[in-house]
């Protein structure tokens, strides 16, 4: 008779247990210790995001109140730097908050040789699920208020009803200059150094090409739009402080493209009705070639000098033949 083929005896079941006790052992944990582990880490994880998306949410409140729209040179520079500021507000903690729980998972799982499929906990997916719901709804919120803005978004249409106060300043790029008009003071100068703005007026800038592509873009005052030949295009804005600022072309435009440049020179109303009524006059103005509509005058340029003057083209501001 073969030994061990009986029951087994009360010593060889203590055995038994002593074995799983023993590989209990081993693991250094208890067999029901992981499920009681990921219960504790999946209300925990549920906390945090509910913190989380709570401190995402007072920040961007703050942001709203907090953050001026007056600091600024121009409208358009406000609401472009104002929406950096508060998307800013929301990516810093939950690019910090998603760093946190890798640096916490490499730490609490490096030692463990052993994965454990994750339960269920709705909770925990209910509450990702709103928090990511929440900041793309705020994202599509603020970013809506400002590329919907008439300040921000390009307008195809440039001659839609204005305010009374609203300034118009065309302007023609050609390689490698632009001419600028005035037309609410029938001046024009065909090859400017500087173009004048007034503060505080509503300001719309009317931009086309001759030749190729080219654009405007002032980057401290957040104003960029592309020139096209035989179409116009608007710029929008308002702006806040004199001074002078770089305009150039951003669009590659041929071997003299790094030259074309002017400066916009944003002055008080008053002063903007007298430059822009001097240039009318054929008086003296900042450019190389600035003239009366329907005529030729001498200017001055920057450095005081005399440029040569050629004639003025009336079909270059003639929207017909655009």
């Amino acid at each position: 008779m073969e030994s061990g083929s009986g029951p087994s005896s009360p010593g060889t079941a203590a055995n038994g247990r002593g074995d799983e006790s023993a590989v209990a052992g081993q693991d250094g944990e208890e067999p029901d210790r992981p499920a009681r582990d990921e219960a504790i880490g999946g209300s925990s994880a549920v906390r945090l995001v509910v913190a989380s998306t709570a401190g995402v949410a007072l920040l961007a409140v703050v942001g709203f109140f907090v953050l001026p729209l007056t600091a600024f040179d121009s409208a358009t520079e406000a609401l472009i730097r104002t929406l950096n500021r508060r998307l800013l507000l929301v990516a810093v903690p939950l690019a910090v908050l998603v760093e946190a729980i890798l640096v916490y998972a490499v730490w609490r799982f490096h030692g463990t040789d052993r994965p454990l499929p994750t339960p269920e906990n709705k909770r925990l997916e209910i509450g990702w699920t709103l928090a990511t719901a929440a900041v793309l709804l705020f994202v599509a919120v603020v970013s809506y208020q400002v590329l919907g803005s008439a300040y921000v978004a390009a307008t195809p249409e440039p001659e839609r009803e204005r305010p009374a106060d609203a300034v118009t300043i065309e302007i023609v790029a050609e390689q490698f200059n632009y001419g600028v008009r005035y037309p609410g003071a029938n001046a024009s100068v065909e090859d400017a150094d500087v173009i004048y703005a007034p503060t505080d007026r509503p300001v719309y800038f009317e931009v086309t090409a001759e030749d190729v592509l080219h654009s405007v873009h002032v980057p401290e005052l957040g104003l960029k739009q592309d020139a096209f030949p035989a179409q116009w295009n608007l710029i929008h804005t308002r702006l806040y402080e004199p001074g002078d600022y770089r305009l150039y072309c951003a669009e590659f435009c041929g071997v003299g493209h790094s030259q074309m440049r002017a400066t916009l020179r944003v002055v008080p109303p008053e002063e903007y009705r007298e430059r822009v009524g001097a240039i009318a006059d054929g008086g003296a103005a900042v450019g190389r070639n600035a003239t009366g509509i329907g005529g030729n005058a001498t200017a001055v340029d920057g450095n005081g000098a005399n440029a040569s003057v050629r004639s003025s083209n009336p079909a270059r501001w003639d929207r017909s033949v655009q």
